[in-house]
C-alpha cells in the first residue's frame, strides 16, 4: 500500500471526508463502502474498558534487539493495556519476551517463569514456536509474535466448534505475556508498533472470556486483533513517513480466480487470510455493529452453544447473512477497485480544522481547542 494511503489512515479523525461523498464520480456503492475502514477503526480508537489498575509492562529482551524496534513494540503494547486496562487486576504485569536467537528465547522465557507463577503452563508452545524461528524446523515467516492468550484447550477446537475433548483450562495469569522471536527485528521497525498493540489483544481478549480463543473462527480473532493493531498505529501523526502494518498490501485476494471471497471456507482453517481477509471482514462487521457489540460478542461466545447462534443473537443477522454481505463488500474491494477508490487522492480530505474558544468563569479565562471545542461546566463563552 503506497504512502498516500498511510497519509489518510494517519487522520485522528477518521470519519469519511466530504470530497468523497459527495463525488459525483462515485456509485452509491462507492460512498457506501469506502466508509467502512474510517468508521470501523474510528470505533476501535474510542472503545475502552478503562480503570484505574495499574498494569505494568516489563521487557526481557537480547542484548542486540534493535532498540527501536523494541521502543515501538513495546509502545504499541502499552497502548492497548491502557486502553483496555480493566480486563486486568490491578498491579498484573505484562511481560514481553524480545529475543532474536533459540538461546536466548530459552533464558528469557525461563526468566519470566521464575517471575509469573503459571507461566509453566505455556512456556513448551513459546519454545516450540522459538525452535522453529531460530532453527528452520518447519516453514514459517521470518518472525513469530505470540502470547499466552491460549495454550490448553477447552470443549471445541483450535479454529472454531470442530469438537475436541475437554482439557483443564490453563491457570489465570496475573497479567501475561507476548513475544517476539525474529533474527533481524531491525527490519521490521514499520509493523513494531502495531504487533505490539496486536499481541496485547490476545490477552485482552482471553481475559474477558478464556473460551473465545477456541469457539470462533481464526478470522475473527485474528482480524479482530489486526484491526485494533492498525487502529493502534493509524490514529497516530506522522505515518507518511513510515509504512504501517498494511505494508505490503494483504492477501486481499480471493480463494479461487475471478469469484468473490467465500468467508465460510475460513470457519475451521489456519490459513494466512485469517488475518487480511480477517480483517477486510471485522472492519465491515464493526463499521455496521460498533465496536461495543463485538467486544460483548467475544465476552459470552463459549461452551455449549455455538458461536453462529452467538452471533445471530449478538449482532441480529445471521453469520451465513454476513458471508452474502462480505462477499459483496469483498467484490467491490477487489474487482470493483473499491481499493483505489479509498486510496485516490482527488478525493481524501484532511483532519477536521480545529478551532479554538475562550471561555470564563469570574475572573478565570481558560482556551480550549478541538474540531468542536465547548465550555466544561460552570464556564461560558467569551
Amino acid at each position: 500500500m503506497n504512502k498516500r494511503l498511510i497519509a489518510v489512515l494517519s487522520i485522528i479523525s477518521l470519519t469519511l471526508p466530504v470530497e468523497l461523498a459527495n463525488s459525483a464520480n462515485l456509485t452509491e456503492k462507492d460512498k457506501k463502502y469506502a466508509q467502512v475502514p474510517y468508521l470501523a477503526w474510528n470505533e476501535i480508537i474510542n472503545y475502552k474498558i478503562a480503570s484505574s489498575n495499574k498494569v505494568k509492562v516489563q521487557v526481557h529482551a537480547s542484548k542486540n534487539f534493535d532498540e527501536k524496534v523494541k521502543q515501538l513494540f513495546i509502545k504499541g503494547a502499552q497502548s492497548s493495556v491502557d486502553q483496555f486496562s480493566g480486563v486486568f487486576k490491578p498491579n498484573d504485569t505484562i511481560h514481553v519476551i524480545l529475543a532474536t536467537n533459540y538461546d536466548d528465547a530459552v533464558k528469557l522465557v525461563n526468566e519470566v517463569k521464575l517471575l509469573l507463577p503459571g507461566y509453566e503452563s505455556f512456556t513448551q508452545r513459546h519454545l516450540l514456536v522459538a525452535r522453529d524461528i531460530f532453527t528452520g524446523v518447519v516453514p514459517r515467516p521470518s518472525f513469530g509474535g505470540g502470547t499466552s492468550s491460549r495454550n490448553c484447550q477447552y470443549k471445541g477446537g483450535p479454529w472454531g466448534d470442530t469438537g475436541g475433548s475437554q482439557i483443564t483450562p490453563c491457570p489465570e495469569l496475573d497479567g501475561g505475556v507476548i513475544h517476539w522471536f525474529d533474527a533481524n527485528p531491525e527490519s521490521k521497525y514499520q509493523i513494531a508498533e502495531g504487533t505490539g498493540s496486536h499481541e496485547v489483544m490476545h490477552i485482552v481478549f482471553s481475559k474477558m472470556n478464556k473460551m473465545n480463543h477456541y469457539r470462533v473462527p481464526e478470522w475473527i480473532i485474528e482480524g479482530t486483533m489486526h484491526s485494533i493493531g492498525l487502529a493502534t498505529v493509524t490514529k497516530k501523526d506522522k505515518l507518511t513517513e513510515k509504512p504501517s502494518i498494511f505494508n505490503p498490501a494483504p492477501k486481499w485476494i480471493p480463494m479461487e480466480n475471478e469469484k468473490s471471497f467465500d468467508l465460510s471456507k475460513l470457519d475451521n482453517t489456519n490459513s494466512d487470510e485469517r488475518f487480511s481477509i480477517g480483517t477486510l471482514a471485522i472492519s465491515l462487521l464493526i463499521s455496521e455493529v460498533g465496536a461495543k457489540k463485538l467486544f460483548d460478542f467475544m465476552s459470552v461466545v463459549g461452551f455449549p452453544r455455538q458461536w453462529k447462534d452467538v452471533f445471530l443473537e449478538s449482532f441480529g443477522f445471521s453469520a451465513e447473512d454476513f458471508y452474502k454481505k462480505f462477499s459483496d463488500y469483498h467484490s467491490w474491494y477487489f474487482y470493483e477497485n473499491g481499493f483505489e477508490v479509498i486510496q485516490g487522492t482527488n478525493y481524501l480530505g484532511s483532519a477536521k480544522k480545529k478551532t479554538t474558544i475562550t471561555c470564563i468563569t469570574g475572573k478565570t479565562t481558560k482556551k480550549f481547542t478541538g474540531t468542536n471545542p465547548k465550555c466544561p461546566a460552570g464556564y461560558k463563552k467569551k
